[in-house]
């Protein structure tokens, strides 16, 4: 005859899978539309007629193209970059048609798919002093206000840990430099079970790259847990 802790044992390990996989969701891209800049130098596009919208003309460039180094090799044609272990995509992949990729000083960012997280990493650089602010707008017509964030690392700082340094340049002839981006994280667990649907940002010399979250675990699949419970106590 099996014991209470026998007859649960088998229960209680299933529900502490099912609870991790629910707690520990990695980062995903997310995808949005109102970048304001196209900062990004394609292979297709040529220096000298490129839109420069940073200081002293610079901008930065794809792989293959003529600034390119073993250093500084530049963006992947494919958009995907990985910092630290976190993913992010890139806007306008093809980096054609002047389109723009990039979220510079002001503006606003609109999720594609509205969703919930519980933290958002951004992944920017920044081309002269700056302390950039960010709100959170919600599904509820409910927002954050304004707070400040962690300010990207300038672009000229180098390669460390938590940074890229895809390559930068001025002159479009074999002349590149660090082209430095970094993430900043935004923690969004005092908005628990709200639907993220934009976000404004302000803040001269910021310059957003791209987006990504941790969305929140599943109410729907924590509740199962505890309806199971409950019905394997009345057993």
């Amino acid at each position: 005859m099996k014991t209470r802790n026998a007859y649960f044992r088998p229960l209680f390990a299933g529900l502490s899978v099912l609870a991790l996989a629910a707690t520990s969701a990695s980062a995903a891209t997310i995808a949005a539309t109102g970048w304001n800049v196209d900062g990004i130098l394609s292979t297709t596009e040529t220096y000298a007629t490129h839109d420069k919208p940073f200081p002293n003309s610079y901008i930065w460039y794809q792989q293959g193209d003529e600034s390119a180094t073993v250093a500084r090799p530049g963006l992947a044609t494919t958009g995907a970059v990985t910092v630290n272990g976190t993913d992010f995509q890139l806007q306008s992949q093809s980096y054609s048609g002047d389109l723009n990729n990039v979220l510079r000083s002001t503006g606003t960012l609109t999720l594609a798919t509205p969703g919930q997280y519980s933290e958002l990493f951004l992944l920017g650089s920044t081309s002269g002093s700056a302390t950039p602010t960010i709100r959170l707008n919600f599904a509820d017509a409910t927002n954050s206000g304004f707070f400040s964030f962690t300010s990207f690392v300038g672009w000229t700082v180098g390669l460390t840990a938590q940074t890229i340094t895809p390559g930068l340049t001025n002159t479009g002839t074999s002349n590149s430099f660090n082209g430095t981006m970094s993430v900043s994280t935004i923690n969004l667990t005092p908005y628990a079970g709200k639907t993220l649907v934009s976000m404004d940002f302000t803040g001269a010399n910021s310059n957003v790259f791209a987006v990504s979250g941790i969305p929140e675990p599943s109410i729907a699949l924590l509740g199962g847990l505890g309806v199971l419970c409950l019905l394997r106590r009345r057993r």
